[in-house]
């Protein structure tokens, strides 16, 4: 309710899950493209090499998280 400024809590819940599902929420800016999705991308991409090589869209969006990740793990260890 806080983030939502909503007073009426089934309103507010429906409004944040829907905020959490947003594309702007996720690392990836668009749709993962056809041939990095589905069994052939598991196999292909189920490794660094192989997610650099095969699913370059997918390997940029988890080096994007990785990075936030570290820049997080440094306001921690400092104590904000």
């Amino acid at each position: 309710m806080q983030y939502t400024k909503l007073n009426n809590s089934e309103a507010a819940v429906k409004l944040f899950k829907k905020k959490l599902k947003s594309q702007d929420m996720f690392y990836n800016k668009k749709a993962f493209p056809q041939n990095e999705s589905g069994n052939e991308a598991y196999f292909k991409c189920n490794s660094v090499k192989g997610a650099m090589k095969y699913c370059p869209s997918r390997w940029n969006a988890i080096s994007e998280w990785f990075d936030k990740s570290r820049q997080v793990g440094k306001v921690f260890r400092k104590g904000f």
